[in-house]
């Protein structure tokens, strides 16, 4: 068990940095305004109003109430409820609860600068709900800190008998016709971050994308994210350009999801009422996407419809490569999950799933895996990397890691499948069997590749990743 004074520190190192982004930019100038739902003396009644007054560095204070949605945040302010307070942003029949952005316009470029982004913007405390589309929208954002809100029962319009959004914007969202975009959508995001919020009861949960212009250096910690019914607890996607995005019609694209860390997150019973989703999800889904250096620690994933985490790649190309690269899940807690359907070396149900058609790069290491039929299942080209050490694979038998490797799609020569899977802990001192956990190629041999798989030397008790907790 960890002590009470371990504990609070890491959540005070946690909770510093979000304090202070919640800071106002201009210190000299910027005031505090109040919001409040019943006429009060000095408060605004409506929090556009106050937005409409705002000036950059300025802090909204909103009091207990129900204000009706979409809030919109185009200018560089804190956003936050009052003290004892938990406001309600109610989006019934709106598109979105608090829009961050300008969801219509394409990000900065250094031919237009006249078209604008949004920075420096924290919003803190409240509930959002019933929202057609996304709870929370943010749309080329910098320094954006969503921090202890309540986002729940949103993406109302989805069909899910068709899989479709009618009505969701596809001028920027190219790929969330199946879920309206989840609870969270941070699209185009630098240097933001998902802190301390509860996420349940949308079509999915929290989701970070590139469709209109890549996202990198963002956080996603310490969330709870569960029974979000269509889709995954929390996923990193790298998506085709939007008709209103920085990639230019005939150019060589290159969509980038980059440097990321899904931390101290729990998400679970995610997906159940599509059959799929899973815990956290990495995605880099057509020629030339790109989901990179991003990194899943300390995450408990439970009892999702599919696995605990998948990374999943469905193209590519001779010149668009779609690829994971330098990827580290480290000291996840993985439990109880179903299946990836799409992965041919996933049985019923599965730890982590990494399938791709591009070339996947992953260090798996350190992660508690239980109650899974396989633990971690790659179904990937030759010419990837992958490497799992010091994982605790679990003390009944089952498989541990089952693998089926292609051949590398620009290669006509034989190529190499490599998996380094030495020192984890296979449930018995003796490493890998049938009596224990087992390593396992469902597919047999594919023309064209040689394996190189190793699974000694093995740990002969059990790898304690409970220190690191």
């Amino acid at each position: 068990m960890r002590s009470a004074s371990r504990s609070s520190l890491r959540i005070l190192l946690y909770v510093l940095p979000a304090l202070v982004l919640l800071a106002p930019a201009d210190r000299l100038t910027a005031i505090t305004r109040c919001v409040s739902a019943t006429p009060t003396t000095g408060c605004y009644t409506s929090i556009d109003n106050a937005l409409i007054a705002a000036v950059n560095g300025d802090v909204i204070q909103v009091r207990q109430g129900t204000y009706i949605g979409p809030v919109s945040i185009t200018k560089s302010i804190t956003l936050q409820a009052a003290p004892n307070s938990r406001p309600i942003i109610d989006a019934t029949g709106k598109p979105n609860g608090i829009v961050i952005g300008f969801p219509r316009h394409a990000p900065v470029t250094s031919t237009d600068p006249s078209i604008q982004t949004v920075s420096n913007v924290a919003v803190q405390g409240f509930e959002v709900e019933n929202a057609q589309f996304e709870g929370i929208l943010a749309v080329n954002v910098s320094l954006v800190t969503l921090l202890q809100n309540y986002v729940h029962d949103n993406d109302k319009a989805l069909d899910p008998s068709a899989g479709t959004c009618p009505g969701l914007n596809t001028e920027i969202e190219t790929n969330e016709q199946q879920d309206c975009g989840g609870g969270i959508h941070l699209m185009g995001a630098y240097q933001s971050s998902v802190f301390g919020n509860v996420v349940e009861n949308n079509a999915s949960g929290i989701l970070l994308s590139d469709d209109t212009q890549q996202s990198s250096y963002d956080q996603i910690t310490n969330n709870i994210v569960h029974d979000n019914g269509y889709g995954s607890g929390i996923a990193i996607a790298s998506n085709p350009p939007a008709p209103l995005s920085t990639y230019k019609p005939g150019k060589s694209y290159v969509y980038l999801v980059y440097t990321v860390t899904v931390d101290r997150n729990q998400s679970y019973h995610n997906g159940t009422r599509s059959g799929t989703g899973a815990g956290i999800g990495i995605f880099a889904l057509g020629s030339g996407n790109n989901a990179f250096q991003i990194t899943a620690s300390y995450n408990d994933l439970g009892e999702n419809a599919g696995p605990g985490l998948v990374m999943h790649n469905n193209v590519a190309s001779l010149y668009f490569i779609a690829v994971f690269g330098n990827n580290q899940i480290i000291n996840n807690r993985i439990h109880g999950n179903g299946p990836d359907r799409s992965n041919p070396a996933s049985s019923s149900s599965t730890g982590i799933s990494v399938h791709a058609a591009g070339q996947a790069f992953a260090v798996i290491q350190e992660n508690e895996f239980s109650k899974e039929a396989t633990d971690i299942a790659y179904a990937v080209p030759a010419g990837s990397f992958l490497f799992n050490q010091f994982n605790d694979l679990g003390d009944d038998r089952g498989v541990g890691i089952s693998y089926i490797g292609t051949q590398d799609p620009f290669s006509g020569q034989p190529s190499l499948f490599s998996l380094d899977a030495s020192y984890n802990w296979w449930g018995c001192p003796t490493g890998a069997s049938a009596n224990c956990r087992s390593i396992l190629n469902p597919g047999g041999p594919v023309n064209g590749v040689q394996y190189q798989v190793t699974s000694s030397p093995a740990l002969t008790e059990h790898f304690d990743t409970r220190i690191r907790w």
